[in-house]
Order: C-alpha cells, then sequence, then structure tokens
C-alpha cells in the first residue's frame, strides 16, 4: 500500500520533459536558419500590419541539459509577455528592409469584418493575424531551436473583403551565442514566406 502511494506521487510530480505545446524534435533535423533574399516586385501597395491575436500557450521557451529535447531534461522555462508587438515589430522591419511600403497599426485590434472600426481608407491593404504557437528552445550544446505558427488574413481596407487567408509554419535552428537577434531571424524568415507564397504576392500586386 504504501509503495503504491509512493508511486502515484512520483508519478503526479514528475518533471515534463519540455514545455507544453512544445514539438518533439531532434536538433539535428530542424534545417538551420538560411536566409531567403525575396522581395515584392514593386509598385504602390500600401500595406497595414494589424494587431496580432495572440492564441500561443505559456511558457514561450525552455532551457535543456542536453543538445536534444527528445532526450533532455528540461532546466527552466521563460514566458515573452510582450510576445505579439515583438513579432510585429520584426515582421514590419523586415518587410521595409526588403521594400515594402508597410504600417504598424497597434490599435486594430483584428475585430471581425463588417467593421465599423477600427476601418482603414481606401486603397489600403490590412493583413490581419494570430499566434497559433511560438516556441524557443535554448539547448546547453549552443543550439536554439525556433518555431512559429501564424494564421493570416488580408482584408481590403475599404470594404473589408477577404483578398487572402494562410498559415505559416516556421522552424529553424541557429547557434548561440551570435551577433543575430533570434527574433530577427524569425521576423527575416516570416517575411520571406509571406513575399514567396504566390498567392499572397498576386492579392497584394496581381502578379506571382
Amino acid at each position: 500500500m504504501v509503495a503504491a502511494l509512493g508511486l502515484t506521487f512520483l508519478v503526479a510530480c514528475r518533471v515534463p520533459s519540455r514545455p507544453y505545446g512544445h514539438p518533439e524534435y531532434l536538433t539535428e533535423r530542424v534545417p538551420a536558419f538560411a536566409k531567403r533574399d525575396t522581395k515584392p516586385p514593386g509598385g504602390s501597395t500600401v500595406l497595414v500590419l494589424g494587431a496580432i491575436d495572440d492564441e500561443s500557450v505559456s511558457p514561450h521557451g525552455g532551457a535543456y541539459d542536453e543538445e536534444s529535447p527528445l532526450i533532455a531534461p528540461l532546466d527552466s522555462t521563460f514566458t515573452y509577455f510582450a510576445l505579439p508587438e515583438k513579432i510585429l515589430d520584426g515582421l514590419h522591419a523586415a518587410l521595409v528592409s526588403r521594400g515594402l511600403v508597410a504600417y504598424k497599426d497597434y490599435l486594430d485590434l483584428g475585430a471581425p469584418v463588417p467593421y465599423p472600426a477600427p476601418s482603414f481608407p481606401a486603397g489600403l491593404l490590412v493583413l490581419r493575424s494570430a499566434l497559433e504557437h511560438f516556441g524557443w528552445s535554448r539547448n546547453v550544446g549552443g543550439t536554439d531551436v525556433l518555431s512559429l505558427v501564424m494564421r493570416f488574413r488580408l482584408l481590403t481596407g475599404d470594404g473589408g473583403a477577404v483578398a487572402w487567408t494562410g498559415k505559416k509554419e516556421i522552424s529553424f535552428r541557429t547557434g548561440w551565442p551570435s551577433d543575430a537577434e533570434p527574433f530577427d531571424l524569425l521576423a527575416d524568415a516570416l517575411a520571406a514566406e509571406l513575399l514567396g507564397d504566390p498567392a499572397f504576392r498576386a492579392a497584394l500586386w496581381g502578379t506571382r
């Protein structure tokens, strides 16, 4: 009886191997970050980035005692409280650096269309998004693994019609310590995914 109670206690208090929602993976199988030089075709299209709805589950990050979280014990976890703003800032900077005319609108709370508010001037396209998952795993061997899943809706600013919908999943590894900010790499990869999507390009510029 005592042994059974002891076993129950040990099982109930067992430390999880990784933060909730983090994928199981072998680090060496995650692709290394590779910059993609994807750029818009040009033109006068103006894109407004609306606020990001955060549907992610905390904790967002975990530090591990071994190279691969699949076999490593979890040392600690951490959470980013300004995560949507951090991603929005990075995505905006990455899109602008590639030549897109883009603006941020923190007051756009992603209200369903048709609005009355918030509304935008005619001729603008509004990109609304929801963050489903974010993960940042730091492994003692000197490797960061970042993963992100986001849903997008591209809306016409004057009428709120849906011009494009899509879902992007990103996962890559990078070394640390490094001069490159991991959030900047994540934003760059997300910008490349969007600008490289033929349907997204067609909705913005009428070209693939």
